[in-house]
């Protein structure tokens, strides 16, 4: 509920919205106003007028009502009731004149208003205010004005026991400390009640801000504390609410109904009263206390239900009471939106005027303009519009009203927004104009004004869709008439090639057909799919339109892509009226789809009898095959077509024919299961040994499918138990390996054999074992199976148990008496199978039954490093409990940290095995520790994890390399910057006399030499022994053939290093510095060939006729080495000629 106030700042009248409410809200209200001039003596006013009014003249006590602080007289049938200075205050609220009626806090005795007196009194500023907006005395001419001032009319010691007592009503009690800070707020007149509950609830720290309900509050100590009342209490409410039955609404609150009870919809008594419009309840209901801005389980509040009902005075009482005008129901619908929607235009202006925003938007985006075009209420369209509203505003979908508008075919609405300036061509956003959406509703009337306006005939939507092919889709024949009269592009195509026609075909539209073949439509056009209108109609049984096309010179066979014919189409869809009408037209009994189809392939694919039946009657062929060497009785056998089978077979079907893999029609009725269709070929002769290109014979088949009962007929026709495929598989063997319990324990029973193995050495309980199918490996190992078989690879059904992570199975063979330690060709055993998938539960049950737990494979590899190769934690942390060697290492020498940190996400594992207390020195059969190898790929969460552990930073490899020179050498910046960070020597040398830097500048690696350069400016004078700066280096591509004694350096730069060559000179690397034999780098550069690098070199100043020791200048270098291309960019830049 809104709280609103009248405020004056130094003698000066500041207006509100506040105050323009109280305007409005006298006007409609018979009161008595007493104003006066500022020290007028109200107070002894009122208790002149109380005086007045009652049979002795002794005036009231003040604290008579405690928590208004108002006089109270009931004697003589007469009442009077003094609320002081009421328009100066919070408490000038609606509150104060819905207690108008009968029961005015105790005045139960009075009937009607006119027993009762209201005394308002005001400040004349306000008085005179509305003297200025208003013939004041016109307003109230039934009423007595009178002149009243000042407000401060009550002393001290009045005013704080006012406070106390209202305090204490609501709390039980008031300390001193709470009374002074309330009183404290309010230094002229008696704090507000709203005030004071604030106060006091922030004194108690209470969380519910009762001053919101305070001033609803009748009687308060006869309202229930209760927050929901009984089913039965809550119907008898809503009834009399329904009816507007006033008393039993009052005597059922005094009767201490809760308010807030609502129904299972969330629906409260004011509701209920609004949706039915009974003012009088809603009044008595809101000055009771009910909650004006309850909502319900849609949000919808009452004024959401006044506002769909229409009621007018009920819509203005309770926005005069403070209902929010702009709450949003749960689709985001304002009371606005409700109006609009259910056509209650004429409740748009009060909305409107109690600032209801005409642009607000709903969760769709819609606007009241919207729903007022929807709903046809041109009168709600008018005002909204004058009122600003956007009109031509777009929702989610990009529909502006006008859109709505002309698909609800709203004629007067679409003129009245076209003649203010509605866009008539704007698009949502499947680029639908509003023409679109009149077209497709059917609406002609609407064409001609669309069109008038400037709406684009061919305009087409995402879809490609043109309001022609809107129309025609949905059967408008009127108005296909008027587009194509219009000049609409009859033939016009949407995005997969559909034209008017098409769609009209599809749909079945007989007279939308007709209209546009009379009109000239293509009868031949195709789509995207090369589909025509008669491949269309006859896919979707349009029986009534096929003879439409074929009158229209429609073409009988037109191919569609892949080469289908209408007549395929047909066969397929078993539409035999349509069959027979294509080939009385000429239609190609045999022709052949791009799969080799013919119609009779898909008549016996589906399953249509009758139109086989009948293509066979006209002679189609019945040993035709398709791409796969398929007859229509391989087709129909395969879906288990009984009735095609038999009328196949009755016009001469061979039984045994093959198909490209050398399947028989029997094979495919077997493998899909198809009994009555097996049943049949096999009555009729078809052979249970006939054998595919793989050697499966029928019962093979059956048993990969499970299909019991197909198997129980192949065997009593005679098929062979014990057959075997090409990969050595019985049809026990299938069975398994699907896992079909029953089929197998009947082949079980029929005698087949448990322990036959495959050409791989696998017998049936491998297979179910690696599969999992424990109740299957029950049956076999009851049935004789080896337990310890071994396959090829030397695996056991155990190793494949452990290895998928089938823990029932395992732990059924391990209690079976499986050899937990038995090894494969590689010597895993079952625990490093399962280690290695990370399959923790059969790991955990493996060392249960005394796995060994440093078991070593060929390779020295234990389950340990096998799980932290692939990252598994749980399985690492298992093993560790179970006493594995943290730093048994593999044949390389290789820790489970070492595996860890060459791992890319290998951070985790790392982690735990620190934790349990790898060495982080440990070295390889190279020396290189796990810090050593996390380098070589630059893996720095590893690297700060290892250094976070303490990891020698500058350990070195069996050739002195530290993990510096490692992470240098292959250009890791980043961890090359937190090794040197950590305290790594990047002076250390390796064993053939190369620093970390100078690797970098070898492998031209200038990420790395810039952290280097920046983080150790010494770096960028190096030199070795043989005086070579770095750039000496970094211009050599072949070192050995310039610098004697093959020192170091030779290969510190190899490959074409022009960047770190740039970062060198920029970081002031001498260009014209002469090693020891007087080379500078332009001699190293010319010599190698390196032109970029000349060029470089001249650019950043070297000499060209710089002479080494032997008197050699860089041309004359170049010259010797057969370097052209640079001997002429030397002979541009030097002096003089060389001589040789």
């Amino acid at each position: 509920r809104t709280e609103w106030w009248i405020t004056r700042e130094q003698d000066v009248y500041v207006e509100t919205e506040g105050h323009r409410r109280a305007v409005r809200q006298l006007q409609s209200r018979k009161v008595l106003v007493i104003t006066g001039p500022q020290g007028s003596g109200k107070s002894a006013l009122g208790h002149a007028l109380l005086r007045h009014f009652s049979t002795d003249h002794t005036p009231l006590d003040i604290h008579s009502h405690e928590e208004w602080g108002q006089y109270v007289d009931v004697r003589n049938g007469r009442q009077a009731v003094l609320l002081d200075d009421i328009l100066g205050t919070e408490e000038f609220s609606y509150q104060i004149y819905k207690q108008w009626g009968s029961d005015l806090f105790y005045m139960q005795e009075c009937e009607r208003e006119n027993d009762c007196l209201v005394v308002v009194t005001i400040a004349s500023h306000v008085k005179n205010e509305m003297d200025r907006r208003c013939n004041f005395d016109d307003i109230f001419r039934d009423a007595v004005l009178f002149d009243i001032g000042s407000h401060d009319y009550l002393k001290e010691s009045e005013k704080k026991e006012m406070l106390r007592k209202r305090v204490e009503r609501k709390f039980g009690s008031c300390d001193e400390k709470l009374l002074q800070s309330l009183f404290t707020t309010k230094a002229q007149g008696t704090p507000f009640p709203g005030q004071i509950n604030k106060l006091a609830n922030k004194y108690h720290g209470q969380t519910r801000d009762m001053g919101d309900n305070q001033e609803s509050q009748t009687s308060p100590a006869k309202l229930s504390t209760s927050s929901q009342a009984s089913q039965e209490q809550i119907q008898q409410m809503f009834l009399a609410c329904q009816m507007g039955k006033v008393d039993q609404v009052i005597s059922m609150v005094k009767s201490e109904f809760p308010l807030a009870s609502a129904d299972g919809d969330g629906n409260t008594a004011l509701h209920i009263a609004c949706t039915h419009g009974q003012l009088k309840v809603v009044q008595k209901l809101v000055s009771l206390g009910a909650d004006i801005n309850k909502q319900n389980k849609i949000e919808w509040s009452p004024l959401h239900q006044s506002a769909a009902d229409g009621d007018i005075d009920v819509v203005k009482y309770l926005l005069e009471e403070g209902a929010k005008v702009e709450l949003h129901d749960k689709r985001g619908w304002t009371p606005l939106h409700v109006a609009c929607s259910k056509g209650q235009g004429h409740l748009i202006p009060t909305l409107i005027t109690y600032d209801a925003s005409a642009d607000a938007t709903d969760e769709s985006g819609n606007t009241a303009l919207h729903l007022a075009c929807v709903s046809d209420d041109s009168r709600a369209v008018r005002y909204l519009l004058r009122r600003g509203a956007a009109i031509d505003i777009q929702d989610t979908d990009g529909a502006t009203p006008l859109h709505h508008a002309c698909s609800g075919g709203k004629e007067e609405v679409v003129r009245l927004l076209l003649a203010k300036g509605a866009s008539v061509n704007v698009r949502d956003k499947n680029d639908k104009t509003p023409l679109h959406m009149a077209c497709a509703g059917g609406h002609i009337q609407l064409l001609d004004i669309l069109v008038e306006y400037g709406s684009e005939i061919d305009t087409k939507s995402t879809t490609g869709d043109t309001p022609l092919q809107d129309a025609s889709i949905n059967g408008h024949v009127d108005v296909v008439r008027k587009l194509i009269h219009l000049g609409a592009d009859i033939n016009s195509k949407n995005n997969k090639g559909e034209t008017p026609l098409y769609i009209a075909c599809k749909k079945g539209l007989a007279d939308v057909v007709g209209l546009l073949l009379q009109k000239g439509a293509s009868v031949n056009t195709r789509d995207n799919k090369g589909f025509t209108p008669l491949h269309i109609i006859s896919f979707f049984n349009q029986v009534s339109i096929v003879n439409i096309l074929l009158d229209h010179e429609s073409g009988v066979d037109p191919r569609s892509n892949r080469n289908s014919t209408p007549l395929h189409m047909a066969c397929g869809k078993g539409i035999q009226p349509i069959v027979e009408i294509l080939l009385t037209h000429g239609a190609d009994l045999q022709a052949v789809d791009d799969d080799g189809y013919t119609p009779l392939h898909w008549a016996s694919h589906e399953g249509h009898l009758s139109t086989a039946t009948f293509l066979l009657q006209k002679g189609a062929s019945v040993t035709a095959t398709d791409k796969w060497g398929y007859t229509p009785l391989h087709v129909a056998s395969q879906y288990g077509h009984q009735a095609v089978v038999e009328i196949l077979l009755s016009h001469g079907a061979d039984l045994q024919a093959v198909d490209d893999n050398g399947n028989t029609p029997l094979h495919w009725a077997c493998q899909q299961g198809h009994l009555s269709a097996a049943t049949f070929l096999l009555q009729k002769g078809a052979s249970v040994t006939a054998t595919d290109k793989w050697g499966c014979i029928p019962l093979h088949r059956a048993s990969l499918g499970g299909h019991q009962p197909i198997v129980e007929i192949l065997l009593s026709h005679g098929a062979d138990l014990q057959a075997v495929d090409d990969c050595g598989y019985t049809p026990l063997y299938w069975a398994c390996q699907q896992g079909h319990l029953s089929t197998a324990t009947f082949l079980f029973v029929k005698g087949a054999s448990v322990t036959a193995t495959d050409k791989w050495g696998y017998t049936p309980l491998h297979r179910v074992s690696q599969y999992g199918h424990q109740p299957i490996v029950e049956i076999l190992l009851s049935h004789g199976a080896d337990l310890q078989a071994v396959e090829d690879d030397g695996f056991t059904p155990l190793h494949w148990a452990c290895q998928e992570g089938h823990l029932s199975t395992a732990t059924f063979l391990l209690q079976k008496g499986a050899s937990v330690n038995a090894t494969d060709k590689w010597g895993y055993t079952p625990l490093h199978r399962a280690s290695r998938e990370g399959h923790q539960p059969v790991v955990e049950t493996l060392l249960q039954h005394k796995a060994a737990v440093d078991a070593r494979t060929t390779d020295q590899s234990t389950p340990l490093l096998l799980a932290c190769a692939n990252g598994h934690t749980g399985v690492i942390n298992v093993l560790l409990q179970h006493g594995a060697d943290i730093q048994a290492a593999s044949s390389v020498g290789h820790t489970p940290l070492h595996i860890a940190c060459y791992a890319d996400d290998g951070v985790g594992v790392a982690r735990t095995l620190l934790q349990a207390g790898a060495d982080t020195e440990a070295g390889d059969v190279d020396q290189w520790t796990p810090l050593h190898l996390a380098c070589c790929k630059g893996l720095h969460h590893i690297v700060d994890t290892l250094l976070e552990w303490r990891a020698n930073v500058n350990s070195t490899d069996q050739i002195g390399w530290t993990p510096l020179h490692v992470a240098s050498s292959r250009g890791h910046h980043s961890t090359v910057k937190t090794l040197i960070q950590h305290g790594a020597d990047v002076i250390m040398k390796t064993t053939e006399g190369f620093t970390a830097l100078q690797i970098a500048c070898k492998n031209g690696h200038d990420g790395v030499v810039s952290v280097f350069l920046d983080l150790v400016a010494s770096c960028a004078q190096y030199q070795d022994e043989d005086k070579n700066t770095l750039l000496h280096a970094t211009c050599t591509a072949n070192p050995i053939g310039i610098l004697d004694g093959g020192k170091p350096i030779r290969r510190a730069c190899v490959g074409d290093n022009m960047e770190v060559a740039r970062l060198l000179l920029d970081h002031g690397n001498d260009v014209n510095t002469m090693n020891q034999d007087g080379d500078t780098p332009l001699h190293c550069a010319s010599a190698a060939g390196r032109v970029d690098m000349v060029r470089l070199l001249i650019e950043h100043g070297a000499h060209c006729d710089v002479r080494n020791h032997v008197g050699k200048s860089p041309l004359n270098v170049a010259t010797d080495q057969g370097q052209t291309e640079i001997v002429n960019i030397l002979k541009t830049h030097t002096d003089k000629p060389e001589e040789k």
